[in-house]
C-alpha cells in the first residue's frame, strides 16, 4: 500500500518546565518534589516523586499561574502509582475545576467546571491524565492557576501528609487546545 502520513495540529506547550518540577516555576504549598531515578513514559530514566508535607489539613499540591488565557485549553500530565490512591488535575480558581484519577479502579471522574477528562494507560505503570478546561467558565478567566495533587480521598482540597508517601510525576502540559496533542517537552522557554 501507499506511505500513510499522520498529522496534527501545531501546539504550543506553555508549562515553561514540563518536566523538571523542582523549578521555581513550580509553586510548591506543603508539597516537596523529589528526582528519583525512574523509567518515565519516554523510555529514559528521570521522574519526579510528588511528596505532600507531614502536616494536618491544608493544601497539599504544586502549580503555576497563567494570565490572559481565554480559549479552551488542555491540562495533561503523566502520573504513576506508588502511595496514594486519588491524583488530582485542578483549575484553582472560583469555581474550581477537578478531575480526579483513580489509579485503584482506573477511572476518572469531573467535579466542578471541567469540561472533560480521560486518561490513557501506557507501559510500566504510567497513566496521562487529561482534563479540558473552559477559562470563561471561571470568575477571572484571565489568571489561571493550574495544580496537581493527590490524596487517599476522592475529592477533597485538604488532607493530612506525613512526608514519606508520594505519587511518580512526569511530563506536564497546558495548551491552547480543546484536546491533547502528542507531548511537547519544554525547560525554560515555551
Amino acid at each position: 500500500g501507499e506511505p500513510l502520513l499522520l498529522t496534527q495540529p501545531q501546539s504550543t506547550n506553555f508549562v515553561e518546565y514540563s518536566e523538571d518540577f523542582t523549578n521555581v516555576f513550580w509553586n510548591k504549598n506543603n508539597t516537596t518534589v523529589s528526582f528519583e531515578s525512574v523509567t518515565n513514559p519516554k523510555g529514559e530514566l528521570g521522574a519526579y516523586k510528588l511528596i505532600p508535607d507531614n502536616g494536618i489539613g491544608g493544601n497539599r499540591s504544586i502549580g503555576s499561574s497563567f494570565n490572559g488565557i481565554s480559549e479552551l485549553h488542555t491540562l495533561t500530565v503523566y502520573v504513576k502509582y506508588a502511595d496514594y490512591r486519588y491524583f488530582y488535575l485542578r483549575i484553582r480558581n472560583s469555581p474550581a475545576a477537578t478531575s480526579v484519577f483513580d489509579f485503584e479502579t482506573e477511572t476518572i471522574t469531573l467535579y466542578g467546571v471541567t469540561i472533560s477528562t480521560k486518561f490513557t494507560k501506557l507501559k510500566d505503570g504510567w497513566f496521562r491524565i487529561e482534563a479540558i478546561f473552559d477559562p470563561s467558565l471561571q470568575d477571572d478567566p484571565d489568571l489561571l492557576f493550574i495544580s496537581f495533587s493527590m490524596s487517599d480521598l476522592p475529592n477533597t482540597n485538604t488532607f493530612d501528609g506525613d512526608g514519606s508517601k508520594f505519587t511518580y510525576i512526569w511530563g506536564a502540559q497546558f495548551e491552547e487546545k480543546p484536546f491533547a496533542t502528542s507531548y511537547i517537552s519544554t525547560n525554560g522557554s515555551v
